[in-house]
Parts: structure tokens; sequence; C-alpha cells
């Protein structure tokens, strides 16, 4: 990711947002464990490592762990089978996060990336486009 691509929700997607936090938060702790290889199609719940909550994701890579892309952020994580769990068919929609590019911008080096948004965000007229998860 560089410093002019950026995962958002549509603010209209609030309650949908809620009722599959809610829906994570009620199945995944009994939900069964990821079990064999997964399927790259497929939505899991995931234990975020920031505040061991769940997460709909979807595995990137299987490796010693797994990488996975938190759908209705847009973040990334490695985590272990035991993090990964099988989610019902009612948590198997679409994904709320979209990704988005500022238009006519261009960075080329992590430097440069760090330096944009730097800029970018010490601008009064630029302050409500950073926002932290």
């Amino acid at each position: 990711m560089d410093a002019v691509t950026f995962w958002a929700q549509n603010v209209n997607d609030d309650q949908a947002i809620e009722n599959i936090r809610n829906a994570l938060a009620d199945k995944c702790p009994t939900a069964q464990r990821l079990l064999g290889t997964p399927n790259p199609q497929k939505i899991y719940g995931a234990v975020f490592s920031e505040d061991s909550c769940w997460y709909r994701c979807k595995v990137l890579q299987q490796t010693d762990n797994f990488h996975v892309s938190y759908i209705d952020y847009g973040n990334t994580e490695f985590v272990s089978r035991s993090a990964l769990v099988e989610l019902p068919g009612e948590l198997q929609s679409p994904c709320l996060a979209k990704k988005y590019k500022f238009w006519g911008f261009n960075v080329s080096t992590d430097q440069n990336s760090a330096h944009f948004l730097q800029v970018l965000c010490s601008s009064p007229c630029h302050s409500c486009l950073c926002l932290t998860k």
C-alpha cells in the first residue's frame, strides 16, 4: 500500500457494520476452527491482534501463519491457525470496505510516501482526510 491508496466504508453502512460486529462476537468464540487448507474465495473470522476482537477476513496467503485481509476495513496481518474460524452463510456477504486512490498523485518510494502523508496531514485544508482506525 502506498500513501495515496486507502480503504473506506460507506457512512450509510454503519448499521450493517454494527450487525456484523455483533454477529461475530456472538458466533466466533464457539465456531469451528479452520481445518485443512483455506478457500481463498471464502470469508472467515479472525481475531485482530490490536484489539482482540473478531473481524471478517479472507486468507491471502498461507505460510507458517496465515496472511489475512480484514474485508470490512482493508487492513492486513498475519494470524495463527488458532485465530481463524469458519463463518456461517449469513456472514458470507460482500465486504464493506472499498479501496480508493487519490487521483492525480504519484508517490514512488516509501520515503516519499512518509513525506507525502506528513505534508497532507499537517495541512489545515486536508486534515479531514487523515483519519485513523
